[in-house]
């Protein structure tokens, strides 16, 4: 995307920089691994729960058990997409 299309006026010869400083591309986690060591706070990394255990935690029923008689659901047949993605 360009500043042209994106509806922001950018004088002649700039660039619209998206992130600039802390959380520029480049080295981003050795930044914010250094700010949280000069501020004396530790960076907590969040354990990845897989959709089973989110499904469950937002619903408050398992994923493969039936809404209407609680029994275990079976996986009967997988659908193929019909052509790979562009």
């Amino acid at each position: 995307m360009t500043a042209k299309n994106s509806g922001i006026s950018v004088p002649f010869g700039f660039y619209k920089v998206r992130y600039y400083g802390l959380l520029a591309t480049r080295n981003r986690t050795t930044r914010l691994r250094k700010c949280h060591e000069l501020l004396g706070s530790e960076l907590q990394r969040q354990a990845r729960l897989n959709w089973e255990v989110l499904y469950e935690e937002v619903t408050g029923q398992p994923p493969n058990q039936c809404t209407d008689c609680g029994g275990p659901l079976l996986v009967v047949d997988y659908f193929l997409p019909a052509r790979s993605p562009p």
